[in-house]
């Protein structure tokens, strides 16, 4: 039933394990997900191995979740300068960017009650706390200002979503970090404007911010949306009950070392064919498997 997925291979094994794993912690805690597994392909009779299928955010993805199709959805970019040119317009491309540049205007010229009856009137504030507090779970560095697709639902409730996007890099790796898993330290504060409005919306985004002195290498500055949401009182004191709650009944060594060992066991024998095809060692490769 989809309509566009995304079949991906990385340099690196362990990252096509842990963003199938990632997208399996949004979803158990309410986020709605794209679809995800590891499939075999074959290319004219040549087997190129095990590969992660991941479904595409589009129409039909929101049609599946049972949110209305004639919403806007955008993608954030990164690599972008301002409001309008980092949020990648999906559907509606006919029509201006108006609703993400008045709701980031609202955001940032409010505070305290008054910004907390902004959130409330325009966010599923339910849907955003479930994303944020997962992004912090598997150490998703890239998560807050990064790497996901947010959608209005302009002709029904009004409200807007985010949904996890690119999530190879999480479960305690970050880029050009160690084994130490030193992400475990992410501090609870992470992805919340730090300073004062003027100072925080002058580091969104882009490159602007990075690499500061007095934060580690993996430091991010705050998102458009999570900088103003993690910052206010009301909305704050909810997200550390929903974190807690996740911590407590989803994202446990009960649940999920369960999880994780059934992936290992399916992909035995995917590594094993992997490795013969290319010409590796096998053990070599399965080790490899047991260590990531």
């Amino acid at each position: 039933g989809m309509t566009t997925i995304n079949l991906i291979f990385e340099d690196n094994p362990r990252f096509v394990l842990a963003e199938y794993l990632s997208y399996e912690v949004y979803r158990r805690s309410g986020v709605p997900t794209e679809h995800s597994e590891h499939i075999r392909i074959s290319l004219d009779g040549y087997q190129l191995g095990y590969h992660l299928l991941v479904e595409q955010p589009n129409r039909n993805f929101l049609r599946r979740h049972k949110r209305d199709d004639s919403g806007n959805l955008y993608k954030i970019l990164w690599y972008k300068q301002g409001v309008v040119d980092q949020h990648e317009k999906k559907t509606n491309l006919h029509t201006e960017h108006d609703d993400i540049v008045n709701l980031v205007s609202l955001l940032d010229n409010t505070e305290n009650e008054e910004q907390w009856e902004i959130i409330k009137r325009h966010f599923n504030v339910e849907e955003v706390i479930n994303c944020f507090a997962v992004n912090l779970c598997i150490s998703n560095w890239d998560g807050f200002f990064n790497n996901y697709f947010t959608y209005h639902d302009i002709g029904g409730s009004g409200k807007w979503e985010i949904y996890p996007w690119d999530e190879d890099k999480t479960w305690g790796y970050y880029d050009g970090g160690s084994s130490a898993s030193d992400l475990y330290d992410m501090p609870l504060t992470f992805g919340m404007s730090e300073n004062t409005l003027s100072e925080a919306k002058s580091e969104r985004g882009g490159f602007s911010g990075w690499g500061r002195p007095d934060q580690p290498s993996w430091w991010r500055p705050p998102g458009y949306f999570s900088g103003p949401l993690l910052s206010n009182p009301q909305f704050r004191e909810r997200f550390l009950i929903r974190l807690k709650e996740i911590t407590a009944t989803v994202y446990t060594e009960s649940v999920f070392l369960h999880i994780i060992d059934d992936m290992a066991k399916r992909l035995v024998p995917e590594v094993r064919l992997r490795a013969e095809e290319n010409g590796q060692d096998v053990d070599v490769a399965m080790e490899r498997l047991r260590d990531d």
